[in-house]
């Protein structure tokens, strides 16, 4: 839910809400680009290495979303009896990824499916939303 929850206050929210996942992912990634940055030796190169922070980020945001996805459900696909362990990380990136490959047969694990499905949907309609 605190995935869904950033994506959603990342993307829509008109004003700035701080949400700890974006800030967290903010802070790492902008390190490396800081420590390469200082280490420039003109200022044309240190802009440019700026100025690639923003795209940066906004790739690994979304990669971030969706790995949060997949592997915050593979405990709900354990408690209802899904699969072994290792086949609930393949349902689970079966589903948000709506690839479909991998489904379970239960009821309650199904709809997880579809669940997954439907907010790994909705992540990607978020980030065309953001693109445009």
């Amino acid at each position: 839910m605190a995935v869904v929850r950033a994506a959603v206050w990342t993307v829509v929210v008109p004003r700035p809400e701080q949400v700890w996942l974006t800030r967290v992912l903010l802070l790492v990634v902008r390190r490396p680009f800081e420590w390469s940055a200082r280490r420039a030796k003109t200022g044309n190169r240190r802009e440019a290495i700026r100025a690639r922070y923003g795209p940066t980020t906004l790739m690994l945001m979304s990669i971030a979303w969706v790995l949060g996805v997949w592997v915050g459900f593979v405990p709900i696909y354990c408690a209802l009896g899904a699969d072994p362990i290792g086949e609930d990380f393949v349902l689970s990136g079966s589903s948000v990824t709506t690839l479909g490959f991998s489904r379970p047969n239960e009821g309650p694990a199904l709809a997880a499916a579809v669940v997954e499905a439907v907010i790994g949907l909705g992540l990607v309609a978020l980030l065309i939303r953001r693109a445009f």
